[in-house]
């Protein structure tokens, strides 16, 4: 449904199939990743494509939930399922600075992490 409402952005806006299998080096400017990384079953192989992409002066502006948040651990019961098509993994700060400390993005938070994890990374 989405690739219909988006077709006049289709040179702009790629989906998460169409970004995995494309071999880009250092060809994007930005990257917004909003809500989508914590439904990646493989987030080492999703933030190493990233990093690929970005060009040297790049940024990732990422949006995760902040399952560590004292809202989160009130409506874990609201949230979606873990498992397939659902949330692969629940982020903490801990989870996502690992994983982007482990691939060699440097970060900076937007916000404030009991609002969710807002992050602007770069190489």
């Amino acid at each position: 449904k989405a690739k219909e409402i988006f077709k006049d952005l289709e040179e702009k806006c790629f989906f998460l199939e169409d970004f995995m299998q494309c071999n880009w080096i250092n060809q994007w400017d930005i990257i917004l990743c909003d809500q989508v990384a914590e439904h990646i079953s493989d987030q080492l192989q999703f933030f190493e494509k990233i990093k690929l992409a970005l060009t040297d002066t790049g940024m990732l502006f990422l949006g995760v939930p902040n399952f560590a948040s004292k809202d989160a651990q009130l409506q874990y019961n609201m949230w979606g399922t873990l498992g397939v098509g659902e949330h692969s993994i629940l982020h903490t700060l801990k989870s996502i600075e690992y994983i982007l400390n482990k691939i060699g993005l440097k970060f900076e938070y937007l916000q404030d992490p009991e609002k969710g994890i807002m992050l602007r990374c770069w190489k």
